[in-house]
């Protein structure tokens, strides 16, 4: 009957500022879980589900065991790792890295495996472009096993970040992901 919700959280008061800004997440952030018995909140911080340097969360539940997967990114650019709750987020496994690549897109799929969309640096990119930063795409064969090298190769003809990914009711596949990733300015046509 609660909706969970899982975020950032930037701690400043550690090393004493009261107020350190959005530039402190790479080393600052942790993985908070809250919840809210209405969908638009309020939301009431619950707990710290991932310490510090832990952030980029993202919780989907598997189609085959019904446990709850939360990947993150464990450190300002990766990697990326993935912890497991089998009863609802109550209580979390130890966190597993399951790729050196950041920005985490899984799609938890029926037979097990995880369909990881992430995203990388130095990717070829066609002109023109303002980034190289791109969305590439790596398995991992189960929950318990790291995801298979990536090609290196980008699945897009765009720049991007910060994939999400999903299978509406009809079967067809969607991601939403930022176009205009870092040193990125606005397109006008």
């Amino acid at each position: 009957g609660m909706y969970h919700m899982y975020v950032s959280e930037i701690l400043c008061k550690i090393d004493g500022r009261k107020r350190c800004g959005l530039n402190a997440w790479q080393t600052h952030s942790q993985v908070v879980e809250t919840v809210s018995a209405e969908i638009d909140g309020p939301y009431q911080r619950v707990k710290v589900v991932l310490p510090p340097e832990h952030h980029n969360p993202s919780v989907h539940v598997s189609p085959t065991t019904g446990h709850w997967h939360l990947f993150s990114i464990s450190g300002p650019s990766g990697p990326i790792e993935r912890v497991i709750s089998p009863d609802e987020g109550k209580t979390w496994g130890n966190p597993m890295t399951i790729s050196p690549e950041q920005n985490p897109g899984p799609l938890l799929m029926p037979d097990g495996s995880t369909h990881l969309f992430f995203r990388a640096d130095g990717m070829d990119i066609p002109s023109p472009t303002c980034s190289d930063e791109g969305i590439g795409m790596q398995i991992c064969p189960s929950e318990t096993e790291p995801c298979n090298p990536s090609s290196g190769t980008p699945i897009l003809t765009h720049t991007g970040e910060d994939p999400s990914v999903f299978v509406d009711h009809r079967g067809n596949y969607h991601m939403l992901f930022n176009a205009l990733p870092y040193k990125c300015v606005p397109k006008f046509q």
